[in-house]
């Protein structure tokens, strides 16, 4: 049996997917920290439908790059949502920016990527194919912030 990848709607809905829609407390965190609050709170960080179909073109357009054997998976699609929100958070947004996607593009996805044998025989790097990727894939520019 073999599954494939998701469409792209499902994809996006992975981002969205078992959320829970709270505010970020405006007071900082207490000295202890309940794991299980901290976590409910990035879980409330927005990311935006821009953000969400960014994300999502850029694990597909790992998966049909040609000097990529396996690209970024729904899994990692999943992961780098709870990266960017993590990261917005740290920044004190309730919202995600396409540049917190682009930050975590490499440490997030690099080690994911499988490179064909030819881009191996031709030393290609993941790093560098992730670095064409991200500038082929269009940035979303207009979205609503708050």
């Amino acid at each position: 049996m073999q599954l494939g990848y998701p469409a792209e709607d499902e994809e996006e809905m992975i981002l969205t997917g078992g959320r829970e829609r709270r505010t970020i407390p405006a007071t900082p965190l207490p000295a202890t920290v309940d794991l299980a609050e901290l976590r409910r709170m990035v879980d409330a960080v927005r990311v935006e439908q821009p953000v969400r179909r960014y994300i999502v073109a850029l694990a597909r357009a790992t998966r049909e790059h040609e000097d990529l054997q396996v690209g970024a998976s729904p899994r990692a699609v999943e992961h780098m949502g709870d990266a960017v929100r993590a990261r917005a958070f740290l920044e004190g947004r309730e919202y995600v920016l396409p540049d917190d996607v682009k930050a975590l593009a490499r440490p997030v996805l690099t080690h994911r990527l499988v490179l064909t044998t030819d881009a191996r025989i031709r030393d290609r790097r993941a790093e560098e194919i992730l670095d064409e990727v991200l500038e082929q894939v269009p940035v979303p520019v207009e979205f609503q912030e708050a």
